[in-house]
C-alpha cells in the first residue's frame, strides 16, 4: 500500500479518539486544566521568533493603510487649513470695517441733522490726468441723485471735498487739499477730542482760522484773533485739537465736518498775536477708495442737475 494513503487512514483512526478526549475535557472542571495553559505558553514561545519575522516581513512589503497618509494628502489639507483662515480673517476684517463705517456715518448725520439728506457711496475709479490736481473719478453720477456742488466724505465725518462736474454715472470730485480748492474758513475745538474720539458736538468754545491747501496734503493758516470779553483769556490752540469747517461758502449740509487735527502751531512773524496752524487731515485724500456723498435736498442743492462732466 502507498504511504500517503496509509498516512491519510492512520489520520482518520486517530480523528474518533481525539474528539472523545476533547468531549471529555470540555466536561472537566477548569481548574483541573491548568496544565493545558502551560502547554499553550509554551507552544507561544516556540513559535514567537517565527511570528515577529513574519509580522515585519509583512509590515515591509505592504505597510498598513492609512497608517501614515500621503504628502500630497498632507500637503492638500494644510493648503486647506491656510485658506479657512485667511477667509476667516478677511471676513473679521471686513465686519470690523463696516461697523466703524456705520459708527462714522451717524456721527456724519449727527452733524446735519437734515431729513432730506442722502448718503450715496461711490467707489473711486481713478484720478485727473494731470497729477498737480487733487481731483478724484467716482462712480456716482446724475443717476444717483449727484450735483454739482455735493458734498463728498470719507469714514463718515472727514470732509474729502466738494463735486466740481457731474456725468451720468460719474462725477469729478476736487480735494480740500487741492491747491486750486481756495480757502477755507475753520473753527478749532479747544475743548473737543480729536476725530478719533470726537462726540460730534461743537464742544463749548472754538478759535476760527483761515485756511488754505499747501504742499505735503495739508491745509495751512492763520489763526483769528477771538473778541474776548472783560476778564477772558484767549484759548489756547495746541497739537492735536481737532479742526471742523465753518465756512458759509459751503452748503449747510458741510458745516462742522471734520477737517483734520492741528499738526503743527507756529508764530506769525507778521503778526505775532495771530498764530499759524497746519492742519492734517486723518489719512491721505487722494488714496481714498471709497467716499459717500451727501446729497441734500431741493431746498439746499446748490447746482445743477446733470452737468457735464465725465
Amino acid at each position: 500500500m502507498p504511504r500517503s494513503i496509509r498516512q491519510y487512514l492512520d489520520g482518520r483512526r486517530m480523528l474518533a479518539p481525539t474528539l472523545v478526549v476533547l468531549f471529555i475535557c470540555s466536561l472537566l472542571p477548569l481548574s483541573w486544566l491548568a496544565w493545558a495553559g502551560w502547554v499553550g505558553g509554551l507552544t507561544r514561545t516556540l513559535i514567537a521568533p517565527i511570528m515577529n519575522s513574519a509580522a515585519a516581513f509583512a509590515h515591509a512589503v505592504r505597510p498598513p493603510v492609512g497608517h501614515e497618509p500621503s504628502t500630497e494628502l498632507v500637503d492638500k489639507l494644510k493648503a486647506d487649513a491656510a485658506t479657512a483662515l485667511f477667509m476667516l480673517t478677511q471676513e473679521q476684517q471686513e465686519n470690523e470695517r463696516l461697523r466703524r463705517m456705520i459708527a462714522d456715518l451717524q456721527r456724519g448725520v449727527e452733524l446735519a441733522p437734515d431729513p432730506s439728506l442722502k448718503l450715496v457711496g461711490a467707489t473711486v475709479i481713478g484720478r485727473d490726468a494731470d497729477l498737480s490736481r487733487l481731483v478724484l473719478h467716482v462712480r456716482a453720477g446724475a443717476a444717483q441723485g449727484v450735483v454739482t456742488g455735493s458734498v463728498a466724505v470719507v469714514d463718515g465725518a472727514q470732509l474729502l471735498g466738494r463735486v466740481q462736474s457731474v456725468g451720468p454715472r460719474v462725477s469729478s470730485v476736487r480735494l480740500i487739499t487741492d491747491t486750486g480748492a481756495g480757502r477755507l474758513r475753520g473753527l478749532v475745538m479747544v475743548d473737543e477730542a480729536p476725530a478719533s474720539g470726537g462726540s460730534g458736538g461743537n464742544g463749548s468754545g472754538g478759535v476760527e482760522c483761515d485756511l488754505e491747501p499747501a504742499s505735503g496734503g495739508v491745509l495751512r493758516g492763520r489763526l483769528a484773533a477771538p473778541e474776548l470779553r472783560a476778564g477772558e483769556t484767549q484759548p489756547e490752540v495746541k497739537v492735536g485739537q481737532l479742526v471742523r469747517l465753518n465756512d458759509a461758502t459751503w452748503p449747510r449740509n458741510a458745516l462742522m465736518l471734520e477737517l483734520g487735527t492741528v499738526e503743527k502751531v507756529e508764530q506769525n512773524p507778521d503778526q505775532p498775536i495771530r498764530k499759524i496752524i497746519t492742519v492734517r487731515p486723518r489719512f491721505d485724500l487722494s488714496r481714498a477708495s471709497e467716499v459717500f456723498l451727501r446729497i441734500a435736498g431741493d431746498s439746499e442743492a446748490d447746482g445743477v442737475r446733470g452737468g457735464g462732466g465725465p
